[in-house]
């Protein structure tokens, strides 16, 4: 909850900081990128402490790794990817990821 007041306040102070549009827009994919950079250190180190494939948490930890990668990938071009190969990859192994998990259910 902490993370999340953090996060408005900083927004409200962008707002009132950067008037153009544009760089406003510019400033959140660069914090969005950010906050998505450490949220892949940590679940890293989540997954490096589980160290157990039969773990059920082992395969969302890769699931939060695929969805990771495609944010970080869209934020760091600024919402406006050039090349969606990497992209399309980590979906689609999102994708069977999410489908593998629905099969344990």
């Amino acid at each position: 909850m902490e993370v999340a007041k953090k996060i408005r306040h900083n927004m409200k102070l962008l707002r009132g900081s950067i008037e153009d549009k544009e760089a406003r827009i510019d400033e959140m994919f660069e914090r969005l990128h950010e906050i998505t950079r450490q949220q892949d250190i940590l679940n890293l180190r989540i997954r490096d402490e589980i160290m157990n494939d039969r773990d059920p948490r082992w395969l969302p930890t890769h699931i939060i790794d695929d969805a990771n990668a495609i944010i970080l990938e869209i934020s760091k071009a600024h919402g406006n990817p050039t090349y969606l190969g990497y992209i399309q990859e980590k979906a689609d192994a999102l994708s069977k990821k999410v489908f593998q998990l629905g099969l344990r259910r």
